[in-house]
């Protein structure tokens, strides 16, 4: 079992998706709205061959700027996996 852990400043939308070393992609942990704080994901890849696999983990802030809103999105990689 690993576990992703990640911390939101915010409310966002959360997105973790796991790829294998070609890219190819592999599974979908989360994708839903969380609240601020820390969090943490548990993903079981007992049915995967062992290798290296890479976990992308978006989230899509709401910056509020004067006259403006936009999403930032941050992208985290690195997922060892023997």
């Amino acid at each position: 079992m690993t576990t992703v852990r990640f911390d939101l400043p915010a409310w966002a939308e959360v997105t973790i998706t796991i790829y294998d070393i070609l890219g190819w992609h592999v599974e979908t942990l989360v994708s839903s709205w969380r609240v601020a704080g820390n969090h943490r994901v548990e993903w079981d890849a007992g049915y995967l061959a062992s290798g290296f696999y890479f976990y992308r983990l978006e989230n899509s802030t709401l910056i509020k700027i004067p006259s403006r809103d936009f999403f930032k999105t941050t992208y985290f990689m690195d997922l060892e996996w023997n």
